[in-house]
């Protein structure tokens, strides 16, 4: 392919790299904050709210993000650890989900 031709093709997609690489940068951004403020309310539930329920949906949740970002290394990169963390994590998810549940039904 000529020089010209891969611009053409370039600017008929309409894609900004750097658009999207400001996209990118800002998920990675948001996923460590969520993680920092997921720790931060787990730590506080643990020593300050007598109910374990809000630290079992945290947990949860938190499994839940995390089972996600692993997915979808796993489906670009087919490598095995992110395999086995995304088993991990959705296990976690779910284990902490069901007791959180069973903290509201039988307590």
């Amino acid at each position: 392919m000529n020089k010209e031709r891969i611009l053409e093709k370039s600017r008929s997609e309409h894609i900004d790299e750097g658009e999207l690489y400001l996209k990118n940068k800002g998920k990675g951004i948001a996923f460590k904050v969520f993680a920092l403020t997921s720790a931060f309310y787990m730590f506080f539930c643990l020593f300050f709210v007598k109910d374990q329920f809000a630290i079992y949906a945290i947990m949860s949740i938190f499994w839940a993000t995390y089972s996600t970002e692993y997915y979808y290394k796993y489906t670009f990169s087919q490598n095995k650890s992110q395999w086995i963390g995304f088993i991990c994590s959705i296990i976690a998810s779910v284990g902490f989900g069901l007791l959180s549940m069973l903290d509201v039904f039988w307590m």
